[in-house]
This record gives structure tokens, sequence and C-alpha cells, in this order.
């Protein structure tokens, strides 16, 4: 199967209401109750690869940068994806060490990221960032890599 040029990492669930140990409970989504999988898709909706979500239990390969972004790659590798596509995932998965690797790998990707991601990076604080006025911006750049702080009705990074 040819990968599209765009694919998206994200959270599945399939619904089960019956009595059973392993089921998931997340509040606020359409499919509350269910088993729980990560997904690697395409924007047609068709799924390249899966693992299924057990907590502390999943079994992944170690790449030294954590559980949730190592699922990125993790699902990359084992659906074989080639180099020179663009991964969209929410800002859960990522971190600058999961972008520096993709980078290494040929892989981009683009997202918000959490203000608690960013260590060592040079942007101001966020408290004083808010201050400023709507519409401020701050970039960085390192080889292939761009950073983007902005203030909207909140501060945003990507």
């Amino acid at each position: 199967m040819p990968y599209q040029k765009w694919l998206s990492v994200d959270e599945s669930m399939i619904p089960y209401y019956g009595r059973i140990g392993c089921k998931q409970f997340i509040r606020g989504q359409p499919i509350r109750f269910g088993y729980k999988l990560w997904s690697l898709s395409s924007p047609t909706g068709y799924m390249y690869h899966m693992e299924p979500y057990c907590g502390v239990h999943t079994h992944l390969p170690e790449t030294g940068l954590g559980q949730v972004p190592s699922l990125v790659l993790v699902l990359a590798e084992q659906a074989e994806v080639p180099p020179g596509c663009n991964f969209v995932h929410d800002n859960l998965f990522t971190s600058l060490s999961l972008i520096n690797e993709m980078t290494k790998r040929e892989y981009w990707c683009e997202r918000s990221m959490r203000p608690c991601r960013l260590h060592d990076v040079p942007f101001k604080d966020v408290k004083n960032f808010q201050k400023m006025a709507r519409g401020s911006s701050e970039v960085l750049t390192q080889g292939k890599k761009l950073l983007v702080r902005w203030k909207d009705n909140d501060v945003v990074t990507m």
C-alpha cells in the first residue's frame, strides 16, 4: 500500500460496554468506554498500524524519548513509513527530542507544543509573553527545524 504524504498519529477507541479489566474510560469523548488503541492513519481514515494501549505495560521498543513520544517513532518503524512523510499529532506526543529524532529520520511533524516540553529553548517566559500585544511572535531556527511562538488569545508554540 503506498503511503500518503500526510499521516496522523492519535488514539482510537473501539466501543465496548461489557465487563472486562482492560477497558478504558475517557471523559468527554464520543466513545467513552472501550478498548484504546494508538493508531497511525491516513487522512482518508485508512489505518496503517496500531498498538493496543496497556498503560505502563504497553510493549514498545526503548528509544530513550519516553513512552508517548516513542510511540510516534515505533508506529512509523513498524509500518515501514518511507522518509519524507509529514506526521500530524496532538501536543501530547510532541517534544523537542521527538522532533530531533524525526528530523534525523527525514520525517516532518507540525504541531503545537506544551510549554513544559520546551527545555533549554531561549523563548521568553510564557507569563511575560502573555503581557505582550496580540500578534507578537518569536522565531527560532536550527538547521531544518523551526520553532515559532506567538500571542493570540493565548500563547501558542509550534
